[in-house]
């Protein structure tokens, strides 16, 4: 009944574009791991950033763009192991911003790992807010064009605001096709909280973005999936279920 409520209060804000159906939008993880596969959907992969060059408890920033397959700085020498995915900072105002440039701030993205202000995973945020005073969101941008499902989990540190988050979804076109509000009061750390949506046509982009100018948000377990069809895709429900429960330590 929960998913069911969070999805009839955001598809009217959904874009016309989409007049055979729309956007689904999901709040909880089991639920959409189910849409996704009785959709014949497959899962192009999970990025946990795990095999982050962060000491334990430790908290590093590093700059723009971090992205798959791409050697970037020491906490990801080799960029990002999911490949086609660019996580980024974007500096334009407010909810649904344009795509932004790259920053050339050395501390615009942070890679934080389990022990740090809370945290029980690793996990990548935007830090250009609490460093630099600039309020800004955060893109997740898909470049491979087959990405139709994205799921991720979003958290926040302790003290540093509740006030929620403005998803804004992309088309491959960059066109705004759907929105979605998490309300605040959210949880801080160790919580997280799961956002996940489907489309009928692929996403290019989806823009995370959070009222207060000073809270140091992250994501973490980003899953993408394509409609490509697969022989095995049916298999991957016993693996939906280990993906559900994987990571709530």
């Amino acid at each position: 009944m929960k998913i069911a409520i969070a999805c009839l209060g955001v598809v009217a804000f959904a874009s016309s574009a989409f007049a055979d159906g729309g956007l689904v939008y999901f709040t909880e993880q089991e639920q959409f791991n189910t849409h996704m596969l009785t959709h014949n959907k497959v899962m192009k992969g999970i990025e946990d950033f795990e095999y982050a060059n962060v000491q334990q408890a430790g908290k590093v920033p590093f700059p723009d763009n971090l992205t798959g397959n791409t050697p970037h700085s020491g906490v990801f020498p080799n960029g990002l192991l999911s490949p086609n995915l660019t996580i980024r900072t974007n500096r334009n105002p407010g909810p649904f911003a344009a795509v932004d440039v790259p920053s050339n701030n050395p501390q615009a993205l942070y890679a934080v790992a389990p022990g740090a202000f809370g945290a029980n995973s690793f996990k990548v945020g935007e830090d250009l807010g609490i460093l630099s005073g600039i309020h800004c969101s955060m893109d997740l941008i898909f470049s491979s064009n087959d990405k139709t499902g994205v799921g991720f989990e979003l958290s926040r540190f302790a003290s540093f605001g509740n006030a929620g988050w403005t998803l804004g979804i992309f088309d491959t076109s960059d066109v705004l096709i759907g929105q979605f509000v998490i309300p605040g009061p959210i949880v801080s750390n160790p919580s997280k909280v799961f956002f996940g949506v489907w489309s009928p046509n692929p996403i290019g982009r989806i823009n995370i973005y959070d009222p207060d100018t000073t809270s140091p948000d992250a994501v973490d377990d980003i899953q993408m999936w394509s409609n490509i069809p697969s022989p095995g895709a049916a298999s991957l429900l016993a693996v939906a279920g280990l993906i559900a429960g994987r990571r709530r330590r």
